[in-house]
């Protein structure tokens, strides 16, 4: 699964962005473990797109609440620091997480433009 981030990220900016797995996860599912980040550049020209990662992420301990009013349950979303990255570049962020499901380990790529001024 993957899909754009709605909002671009200007390079001077530090954020957390929410991955989030609900849709994925049956009735009595969350997801559990470490999970494992990864970055790839998708457009533009970076030397260090890992650079994109501030520190390592988390499983959400609370309910998210998010800008529309809906929520995202406990241990539903996995949540990455970011900083910097270039100007006019693309960057996949793929997470993987393991679920409570033995049978079941999700991977998502959010795809993240940024851009001067966004």
């Amino acid at each position: 699964m993957s899909t754009y981030f709605k909002r671009k990220k200007d390079p001077h900016e530090k954020a957390v962005l929410t991955f989030d797995f609900s849709s994925e996860l049956a009735a009595g599912e969350t997801l559990t473990g470490t999970p494992t980040v990864s970055v790839s550049l998708e457009e533009g020209a970076d030397p260090n797109p890992s650079d994109l990662l501030n520190g390592d992420g988390a499983i959400n301990s609370a309910t998210i609440t998010r800008v529309n009013g809906t929520t995202i349950a406990i241990a539903s979303a996995f949540q990455q620091p970011v900083k910097a990255g270039v100007s006019g570049c693309v960057y996949g962020i793929e997470v993987i997480c393991e679920t409570t499901n033995s049978n079941k380990v999700l991977a998502f790529t959010g795809l993240l433009r940024v851009a001067e001024g966004a």
